[in-house]
């Protein structure tokens, strides 16, 4: 299975499933907040 780099923008939502991943670029002077959910990883 191939990993995918999900992109997150300012004031943008996003989910991910491993093994994919989220990233994000250019927060600058924002704050970024990250979620897991230990049941679902």
């Amino acid at each position: 299975m191939d990993k995918k780099e999900i992109k997150v923008g300012i004031g943008d939502l996003n989910v991910a499933f491993p093994p994919d991943k989220i990233i994000t670029l250019g927060l600058g002077s924002c704050v970024g907040i990250a979620l897991y959910d230990s049941y679902k990883k």
